[in-house]
């Protein structure tokens, strides 16, 4: 039997981001030693799709009644011959052979990428952002590994709250979007209405001070371009803890004036405590609850819109948010292992959004912090953000 959920606006606004410029997914990647057997991974993977039946939704109705329905195909398990690749920018979207489609399916895929020797490989598991947000997909490759080891992953578990569900139950209030007075974290040539944009990666040692405030400080330091307002994603589980650990957006947004704040003697500290402080006044549930009114609109309008408003703050030179910077938290790497092979790194690459000059993604592997940040073509060139964590 099916099971369904409402689709909240949020991802409404994340489907409109895919209609825009597919494919508006997260990469989950994960770089392995040891041999990997196709049979072995075919058979793990199975195991996750029946424990995470949100892996198989489909988008269906219309408007406010838009809901996600898991009757739709198993997201299929591919083998990319990609000889060379270092994973430290994201794959072509056409070296995958499948298209996602919130409607028709899939709205995921597992690739394997065999790596320069024999015993090294790299996967890639790719989610619709619309589908699920950063920790849900940890999730999903999290029992992929228990899987690998022959763990039982337990019944099928599905979610059926949204993140604006969880929201209003712990009190929040819709606030006011942030208006376009903002600079764009980017260096370079901006291209209104080019199409494209990829994730690229660094690895930097873990800072001595807090780990979040340190990269956010870095990346608000550099640019010297004018006023920045950051997004810092804020998980939503803590609100409610039984909540089961599989796909789904629960991410509240806090926004925050950053720039005054990186300058700071002790930046770091100064920028978590400002984000401490937001959240303990639910500034986090606003722009979740804010954004509920875009269930009313017709996906295509909503992308029309969504694209109209990018070419005009592209040519503007002025954006509402400067950059999204969001932190998963450290990960041990000994937990990532099973059926023979072994976490080099997790780490999470984001989407391009013309929408947004930069989203960047940090993830702590031991003593170590891979960083995953995207730039959308039309607004500069993919890499020149890593300045900022070399110079910042």
């Amino acid at each position: 039997m099916s099971e369904s959920r409402p689709v909240s606006g949020l991802e409404v606004k994340w489907l409109a981001a895919h209609r825009i410029q597919p494919a508006f997914a997260i990469d989950f990647v994960t770089e392995l030693d040891g041999v990997v057997s196709s049979e072995a991974i075919e058979r793990a993977w199975r195991a996750v799709i029946t424990a995470h039946p949100g892996l198989r939704v489909r988008l269906k109705g219309r408007l406010a009644r838009r809901r996600w329905v898991t009757d739709g195909p198993a997201p299929p398990l591919v083998w990319i011959d990609h000889p060379g690749w270092d994973a430290q920018q994201g794959l072509p979207d056409r070296d995958y052979g499948v298209a996602l489609d919130p409607q028709k399916g899939p709205v995921a895929v597992l690739a394997v990428v065999p790596g320069a020797e024999a015993d090294t490989h790299t996967l890639v598991l790719r989610i619709l952002h619309a589908v699920t947000d950063g920790r849900g997909g940890l999730a999903v490759l999290s029992d992929l590994f228990a899987a690998l080891r022959g763990d039982d992953l337990g019944p099928p578990r599905f979610l059926t709250v949204t993140d604006a569900d969880v929201s209003r139950s712990a009190g929040g209030r819709a606030s006011t979007p942030p208006t376009p007075d903002c600079a764009p974290q980017t260096r370079g040539p901006v291209q209104p209405g080019a199409r494209g944009g990829t994730w690229v990666r660094t690895t930097i040692p873990a800072p001595p001070s807090p780990v979040y405030g340190s990269v956010v400080a870095a990346l608000a330091r550099w640019p010297e371009q004018g006023p920045l307002r950051y997004t810092l994603p804020v998980d939503l589980r803590r609100h409610q803890p039984g909540l089961p650990d599989t796909v789904g957006n629960l991410t509240g947004l806090v926004h925050l004036d950053v720039q005054e704040l990186a300058r700071q003697a002790e930046a770091p500290t100064a920028i978590g405590e400002a984000l401490r402080r937001a959240v303990a006044a639910g500034a986090h549930h606003g722009p979740v609850l804010e954004s509920e009114a875009i269930r009313r609109l017709p996906l295509s309008l909503s992308a029309g819109a969504g694209g109209a408003l990018s070419r005009r703050d592209q040519k503007r030179g002025r954006v509402p948010v400067s950059a999204t910077v969001s932190n998963l938290g450290r990960l041990d790497l000994s937990r990532w292992s099973g059926g023979g092979v072994s976490a080099r790194s997790v780490f999470i690459g984001p989407p391009a959004s013309p929408g947004l000059p930069l989203l960047v993604v940090m993830t702590g592997n031991d003593d170590r912090v891979e960083v995953a940040g995207a730039v959308s073509t039309s607004w500069g060139a993919p890499a020149a953000w890593l300045d900022a964590l070399q110079t910042g």
